[in-house]
């Protein structure tokens, strides 16, 4: 009986270390497989795609272009993630495409970030959320 509450015990906490972890082994994750969406998740998407500002309210001035573009769309894997106030904070594939994208010579470290490369990467950001492939 004793063995039998020690096995179970284990597998919860294995379960719990999966669940927090999110089941990633070392290093980089794999990509995220895209995900199956039901009906009813399509139709919580579209109201907040239509709450977003288009293209031609910008341009007539309705709305300024600060407020347009508040996340990014990874195009390869449909990712999104908010335009990030610091670079240390971005998304790896952020900062993949700004060196994609020949924005960005390299991919900074943490410690390698001082004034010159963080104006650097500010002007890259502002780039990269004005090329249309990585507006959400």
């Amino acid at each position: 009986m004793s063995t039998m509450i020690i096995v179970l015990l284990a597998v919860v906490i294995i379960y719990l270390f999966y669940a927090i972890f999110g089941g990633k082994s070392g290093g980089e994750a794999a990509a995220p497989a895209p995900a199956k969406t039901s009906a009813k998740a399509k139709a919580t998407a579209k109201p907040k795609q239509q709450s977003k500002p288009k293209q031609k309210e910008v341009a007539s001035g309705k709305v300024s272009a600060d407020e347009e573009i508040t996340t990014l769309s990874n195009p390869k894997t449909g990712d999104e993630a908010p335009v990030p106030n610091n670079y240390r904070f971005a998304k790896r594939w952020i900062k993949e495409a700004l060196v994609e994208e020949g924005l960005l010579s390299k991919i900074y470290k943490n410690n390698e970030l001082d004034d010159a490369a963080n104006k650097k990467v500010k002007g890259a950001l502002e780039k990269l959320t004005a090329i249309k492939k990585y507006q959400a």
